[in-house]
């Protein structure tokens, strides 16, 4: 078994990263995460009116960023959204007054149930040039 099998190249880490980028990159999405305070939830009917989306665009971006794993939703009627702890270790870790490295970032994200990137070797790249 090789020394790095199983471990991303920095292609791999960047196609996490990217995806993670496209999910955010809509001005409603970041709306609607800040409308949602960290600690905090919100009722559909609440975000709609803070948010003054549509009830049936809030429902879309509300959807995808749930599969992306940026909010949580409950299980109970009315349902109440929050940011998930991806999101919060996410963002902690982007916004340290450290650089925040590519170990930390891929631990956070493991721990949070985003398997694709199970380890980043900080300096090591793919042979793809």
């Amino acid at each position: 078994m090789k020394e790095n099998e199983g471990v991303p190249n920095a292609s791999e880490i960047c196609k996490v990263l990217k995806e993670i980028a496209d999910t955010l990159n809509y001005p409603r999405r970041i709306k609607i995460l800040n409308a949602i305070p960290p600690g905090s939830e919100k009722t559909f009917k609440e975000l709609e009116e803070a948010t003054e989306i549509s009830a049936s665009s809030l429902h879309s971006h509300l959807k995808e960023m749930w599969r992306a794993g940026f909010i949580d939703k409950s299980d109970e009627r009315p349902a109440k959204y929050k940011r998930s702890g991806f999101l919060n270790s996410f963002i902690s870790l982007i916004t340290q007054e450290q650089r925040c490295t590519g170990i930390q970032l891929s631990n956070q994200m493991r721990l949070h149930g985003h398997q694709q990137i199970q380890a980043i070797k900080v300096g090591e790249d793919s042979d793809d040039s």
